[in-house]
């Protein structure tokens, strides 16, 4: 069966451009461009393959032939206009090399989400990605004006626009973020631009869970105006945090007066806390060490609930994780309601131990949870998104809407509720 599969995408490709894996029935394909990419879905369509948009090696899991689609050599910015900070970047091109591009022109795609340097664009849309500056920024929802994206039959659509001012029809590029390859192959997306800050301003919160969500709620009380507004385990190297502390990340990105208006009116919250102020290059320091800890993590589960819940959950969580043996790492995003937990251990059994333990304690609080990563070696057969807020009419019309984009249910089945 394999040789088959390898044979029919060899007439598309070529034999250089496909890599057996070692995985029984997977088989990794890299097309140089669009029209090869319609003519595999066409082909995955008529035999009824899987087709995976992934960057990282699969483990097999069912006797479906798995074609596992690489667009590494989707690369590079097809349309750039400076002056209207728009840009339209291939799906295949690494995020880093795009924001390198973008930096030459003191410009940015607002987004810092936790990844390696071989995450590419059209990976980062497709997972919804996201970090700390989404409390200032947005989430990429409002930053995509428009896509490309291959259906199963093989055709190519153009969604939204390259204007930033567009109101015809649906905005259907909010459909394609966030899902997960399940509903086509996006090949092209364009942005909308900010100019990077001149000046940038980290402040660092120590203490305890109570004083935290204390100091939390004052600076939404007070609508403050922030970029970032993270929870995170307090450091243990701190000499003035202990196990139970908790770190709360404000950032700001404002002009140098105002991050010294907000400074001051940080310190006039009272509160039991230690104060950290980084500026400029420190902020962009702590920010690449944040992140340096958390890439290499095996596991990663995303969380969501109310706003005003969140310290009270994670605090409640830790204790159960830290009587179970189980450490972890978070980022929790206050203001949104949404976070990360991180789990580095690969062993299998504390692996599961992590993920049933996250997944009953959102169940309890009716939260949702969403598993984004797990070790390849970690078979896992229960869905990966689980929301007791999603009502029943609701996953109806995610399934109508699969169906419809992809009625024969070759794309990446199984990542959302219900196996879809």
């Amino acid at each position: 069966m394999q040789g088959t599969v390898a044979a029919l995408l060899a007439e598309i490709v070529g034999t250089s451009a496909i890599d057996p894996s070692g995985n029984p029935g997977v088989i990794a394909v890299h097309p140089d461009g669009e029209e090869q990419i319609s003519q595999i879905c066409r082909l995955a369509q008529d035999h009824k393959w899987r087709l995976v948009p992934r960057n990282r090696p699969l483990v097999q899991q069912n006797s479906t032939p798995t074609v596992v689609l690489y667009t590494d050599k989707l690369v590079g910015i097809s349309e750039y206009a400076p002056g209207d900070m728009i840009v339209s970047v291939r799906s295949g091109t690494p995020f880093e090399a795009l924001q390198d591009s973008l930096r030459t022109k003191q410009q940015m795609l607002a987004l810092d989400p936790v990844c390696d340097s071989h995450a590419t664009v059209g990976g980062l849309v497709a997972c919804a990605a996201y970090g700390p500056s989404r409390v200032g920024y947005g989430v990429l929802r409002d930053m995509v004006t428009g896509m490309r994206v291959v259906r199963a039959d093989g055709s190519v659509i153009k969604v939204g626009s390259k204007v930033v001012k567009n109101v015809a029809g649906y905005d259907l590029p909010k459909l394609f973020i966030g899902s997960h390859g399940s509903l086509g192959i996006i090949t092209e997306c364009t942005f909308k631009l900010r100019p990077i800050p001149r000046h940038r301003t980290l402040f660092a919160l120590t203490g305890s869970a109570t004083e935290i969500a204390r100091i939390y709620q004052e600076i939404m009380r007070r609508a403050l105006s922030v970029c970032a507004l993270e929870l995170v385990g307090a450091p243990q190297s701190s000499p003035s945090s202990n196990s139970d502390d908790w770190m709360l990340l404000v950032g700001s990105d404002e002009v140098a007066d105002a991050a010294q208006a907000l400074q001051a009116q940080i310190q006039a919250i009272d509160g039991r806390v230690s104060l950290e102020i980084m500026q400029n290059s420190q902020v962009a320091e702590f920010w690449n060490r944040y992140r340096q800890e958390l890439i290499p993590a095996a596991t990663v589960l995303r969380v969501q609930m109310a706003p005003t819940r969140m310290v009270a959950f994670a605090a409640s969580l830790r204790q159960v994780l830290s009587e179970l043996g189980i450490s972890v790492k978070w980022s929790l995003t206050l203001s949104e309601g949404v976070g990360k937990i991180y789990g580095h251990d690969r062993d299998p059994k504390n692996v599961e131990t992590l993920v049933n333990t996250v997944v009953r304690q959102c169940q309890s609080t009716m939260a949702s949870s969403v598993i984004e990563a797990l070790p390849p070696e970690f078979l896992w057969t229960q869905p990966m998104m689980q929301s007791p807020r999603v009502r029943e009419s609701e996953l109806r019309l995610m399934q109508q809407i699969k169906d419809a984009y992809d009625p024969r249910g070759i794309f990446n089945p199984g990542v959302y509720a219900r196996g879809m």
